[in-house]
């Protein structure tokens, strides 16, 4: 079974829409598409309507997406939100909101998303009681809300999204590029797009923010390169795609979709 892989990346994940025009332009035909994170949501969008015309509609919600949509605050808010120990830098009732708009209408579980054209969808997080891996889509009742939140749930940015008695953070804590689960869901061809964030080195005295996403991202493509020698290992059949986000878009920020596709 063929399978596209999809990467976390925030903002990043634009890029992905442009590297999938191509592809599809070329003949790509996936059964099963796995993501995490920013990927998560491409993932969902791709498997609802495989087409131009998907594509289009997947590039627009990127467009449409502002800093209020995903929960971002005044610099006191957040502040206060610290001092108060609330569970995250921005409130996620917002983001919410917009992916319950944006969804496919009518669609509200995996196995609903399935029915549409017959592709699987999955998308990854991690439980922070049992520390270990959640995969939505396994089951075709999950939500897709509770898959996307899930595995966009980044801390510090966002709080933990509750499941089922569990609290779950972004799949990139463990698999940002979630080859095995793709693997041990029948996938032997895949074609994986990593957004490979650049490295920054800390200069002078960086903020909180800059620092905490750095470190991140660190910790990030040491697990995706595990992730690739694993497959390697394995002797799947991975075509692996890079895609580096241009210099002048930083992280958390929305205000250049075109760029980025």
């Amino acid at each position: 079974m063929e399978a596209v892989v999809l990467s976390g990346g925030g903002n990043y994940g634009a890029l992905q829409v442009g590297a999938l025009e191509v592809l599809l332009g070329a003949g790509l035909r996936p059964k099963m598409i796995v993501g995490t994170s920013a990927g998560a949501l491409n993932a969902i969008r791709l498997a609802a309507d495989p087409t131009p015309a998907g594509l289009r509609e997947m590039a627009a919600l990127w467009r449409r997406v502002t800093d209020h949509d995903v929960g971002s605050v005044s610099l006191l808010s957040g502040l206060q939100r610290l001092v108060l120990n609330r569970p995250s830098l921005f409130p996620s009732h917002r983001f919410a909101r917009f992916l319950l708009a944006n969804f496919p209408q009518g669609v509200r579980t995996f196995g609903e998303l399935t029915g549409l054209n017959g592709i699987r969808a999955y998308t990854t997080a991690v439980s922070v009681e049992a520390e270990e891996v959640r995969v939505f889509g396994d089951n075709d009742v999950d939500l897709l809300i509770d898959g996307a939140m899930a595995s966009t749930a980044l801390p510090p940015y966002f709080a933990p999204w509750p499941v089922g008695g569990q609290r779950y953070v972004d799949g990139g804590v463990r698999t940002n590029l979630p080859l095995r689960v793709a693997a041990a869901r029948g996938a032997r061809r895949m074609v994986a797009l990593w957004i490979q964030q650049r490295a920054t080195p800390p200069i002078g005295r960086p903020g909180m923010i800059p620092v905490v996403t750095n470190a991140f991202s660190m910790m990030v493509r040491s697990l995706t390169r595990l992730e690739l020698e694993w497959a390697e290992a394995r002797q799947l059949e991975v075509r692996l795609i890079r895609l580096v986000p241009p210099a002048g878009i930083a992280f958390w920020d929305f205000s250049q979709p075109d760029r980025l596709f």
